[in-house]
């Protein structure tokens, strides 16, 4: 790539993708929640991506969650919502260790 030049691509992906075929993924067997997969099937993948049977679809266990909170945008950061993740981050981990045997 030749600083300048305008015929040159943008990126290297926007070089290589008209060289190249496109190839999707087709199993998704990496995260062990079935939602989050099928987000990213639905977002990005138009419905391709069949989901590995090994995963989880234990609806008791919550991979994401939206926990309302009433903060307020200022300055670039929003002290509640900080505070809120602080709050709920640590428990998941929290109960991982627990089940743990030393």
């Amino acid at each position: 790539m030749v600083a300048g030049d305008e015929k040159q691509a943008k990126s290297l992906l926007e070089w290589a993708k008209p060289k190249f075929p496109e190839k999707w993924l087709a199993w998704h067997y990496r995260s062990q929640y079935e939602e989050l997969i099928n987000f990213s099937n639905y977002a990005f993948y138009d419905k391709r991506v069949q989901i590995a049977p090994t995963v989880s679809t234990d609806k008791k266990s919550k991979p994401i969650e939206f926990i309302p909170v009433n903060g307020h945008w200022l300055n670039r950061s929003n002290r509640l919502e900080a505070e809120q993740i602080v709050e709920t981050v640590p428990i998941p981990y929290r109960r991982s260790q627990k089940s743990k045997k030393w």
